[in-house]
């Protein structure tokens, strides 16, 4: 499964069933049951992939480059929310940037990935 081919700002969780390995040369790396296309940076809150434009911001107006405009602004967190709660909010995005991809798989992918995340470690 491929996302939209060239575009930023678009990350590809792909369903297989694979063990957790890191530093590939195409750039991904595997966490047990997917794959995540690391070649952008993504948000270490929601997963959402960051460009200049998404980047949050630090108490200073300077750029956060961890976190997205909509997890992280002005130095803090813009919701005080669970993790669960965060994959809750990101299920249908998955689900529509992957066809074919049930609310199952995409919960279960999402409940793999975050925990990997800055905020959620």
């Amino acid at each position: 499964m491929q996302g939209d081919a060239g575009r930023r700002g678009t990350a590809n969780l792909v369903s297989r069933g694979v063990r957790r390995t890191a530093g590939k040369r195409d750039g991904s790396s595997q966490v047990k049951g997917f794959v995540v296309r690391t070649k952008y940076q993504l948000c270490q809150s929601c997963s959402l992939p960051l460009d200049s434009d998404s980047y949050g911001t630090n108490a200073d107006g300077s750029k956060n480059t961890d976190y997205c405009k909509y997890c992280f602004d002005n130095g803090k967190f813009t919701q005080n929310c669970t993790m669960d709660e965060v994959i809750d909010l990101c299920v249908p995005y998955v689900m529509s940037i992957t066809p074919g991809l049930s609310e199952e798989t995409a919960r279960t992918q999402l409940g793999k990935l975050f925990p990997t995340l800055k905020r959620w470690k």
